[in-house]
């Protein structure tokens, strides 16, 4: 099950760095053709910029929006790399989600899939493995995905279920399925049983799996 358990982590892993690299290459081209556009009105102007000012200036602001976006993702990136560090510890779960969704973004518009994240902003914090955690909602997400048409929506909410001490993620579909539910190109079901399993996590799926809900306690023991 170790091995198991390793080779989904490294392919989430994986997926989740060239997603964030290509992301992250369309910044830098969109940087370099405002640089190179600079440069060709400094040429044309052969010095007197008085006339180009306020183009200029739209291309310096264009600039920093990218040089500002990608500066966010180089942090969401980080902090996702860090989640490693320690198998344990005190986190929110509202920020584990953003970062998996923020970095992972370009493999569901790709796909022409919309996520929209309804995460309650009261939710406290759990003792648990953040990133096993992390990929756990990545496999639904992604096995969603991998069967709804251009144009379907996936929605994840958050809750507290106070009085069992619960924290609740609920991922979701109004969208018809398409295709079996366990292909190649899927997370198998006793692959994801493995993770829940290491995150002391319950999971729930509805008859047809348009809706997967994950509880988890609120502390779980750091020796697992």
């Amino acid at each position: 099950m170790d091995d198991v358990f390793t080779d989904t982590h490294s392919t989430f892993i994986a997926r989740t760095l060239s997603q964030f690299t290509h992301e992250l290459n369309n910044h830098m081209a969109i940087i370099k053709e405002s640089a190179g556009l600079i440069g060709d009105i400094l040429a044309i102007s052969e010095g007197d910029i008085s006339s180009s000012q306020g183009q200029l200036m739209d291309i310096v602001h264009s600039i920093d929006g990218q040089v500002k976006t990608s500066t966010r993702l180089i942090g969401i990136l980080n902090r996702f790399g860090h989640r490693m560090d320690s198998h344990c510890c005190l986190f929110n779960v509202n920020e584990a989600l953003d970062e998996i969704l923020s970095l992972t973004a370009r493999l569901f518009t790709t796909k022409g899939v919309k996520i929209e994240a309804d995460l309650d902003p009261a939710l406290p914090r759990i003792v648990n493995a953040s990133a096993i955690l992390q990929l756990l909602c990545f496999t639904i997400l992604f096995n969603m995905q991998q069967r709804l048409s251009k144009g379907s929506l996936i929605t994840v909410r958050t809750a507290q279920l106070q009085a069992e001490g619960l924290v609740c993620i609920e991922i979701l579909t109004i969208e018809k399925f398409m295709g079996n539910c366990e292909t190649k190109d899927t997370y198998p079901k006793h692959v994801q049983q493995v993770i829940i399993d290491r995150l002391g996590a319950i999971v729930k799926y509805n008859e047809d799996e348009w809706e997967a809900v994950i509880t988890l306690p609120l502390s779980r023991d750091k020796g697992v």
